[in-house]
Parts: C-alpha cells; sequence; structure tokens
C-alpha cells in the first residue's frame, strides 16, 4: 500500500485512466519549501524594464517541510521544489504532471486535475 502525503499549499487531484479521481488535501503541516541564499549582487537598471533586475538567481540552500523517507510513504511537492539538487537520491518525493503534454486538465485556465506524477529518479 502506497501513501501519497500533499505538502504543495492546494489539493491535488488525480485522475487515474480507470476509477474515480482521488482528491489529495494540503498537510496539514504546510507546504515543502526551497530556502534560498540571498544573492550578494545588487539588483540593477536595464534599460526597457520597469524594475531592476537581479543578474544571478537565487540558489537553494535547503528544503523545509519535507519530511524524512519512510517506507511506502511519497510525498507530493512543487515542481520547482523536485527540481533542486538538494533532493537528489530522494526517490519518495514527487511532483504533480502540469505541463502541456502532460495530460493536465484544465477548466477556465485553471488546473482541475492531473492525470501523472512526475518523479526525479528512474524507476519509482
Amino acid at each position: 500500500m502506497v501513501t501519497l502525503v500533499n505538502l504543495t499549499p492546494h489539493s491535488i487531484t488525480l485522475r487515474p485512466p480507470s476509477g474515480p479521481d482521488i482528491v489529495l488535501p494540503p498537510d496539514p503541516r504546510g507546504p515543502a519549501r526551497l530556502v534560498s541564499s540571498k544573492c550578494r549582487c545588487p539588483p540593477r537598471d536595464w534599460a526597457g524594464f520597469p524594475v531592476p533586475l537581479q543578474e544571478q538567481a537565487p540558489v537553494p540552500t535547503s528544503v523545509v517541510g519535507l519530511p524524512g523517507q519512510k517506507a511506502g510513504v511519497f510525498y507530493i511537492v512543487a515542481l520547482l521544489v523536485l527540481s533542486s539538487p538538494l533532493l537528489a537520491g530522494r526517490g519518495d518525493v514527487l511532483a504533480p504532471g502540469t505541463g502541456p503534454d502532460e495530460g493536465v486538465i484544465r477548466e477556465g485556465g485553471q488546473v482541475k486535475a492531473v492525470t501523472r506524477l512526475i518523479a526525479r529518479i528512474r524507476g519509482v
């Protein structure tokens, strides 16, 4: 038996190929988030942009709100969190498949349901 824990700030509806939708409410512990270092270079004005631009993206330094691995438990997080190199080796972390080629179901531009989850590690 697999347990899915939703560590995003909103409900996720999974739509399997057969069977009813599975609705996963957000976990009461709150969402998993990346903590990033502050950029040491100040924003500067660039011609044509209405606000200053930062020349370097922040670097993720830690993940908060993600429990340790537990047999049979998979954690669903935002794709940005899943993509972090800090999670290399974590085969228990997944993200909703919301890309244009991932079978996402939208209504009025909003995600209604997802038909697949994305894994960082092959074979999960």
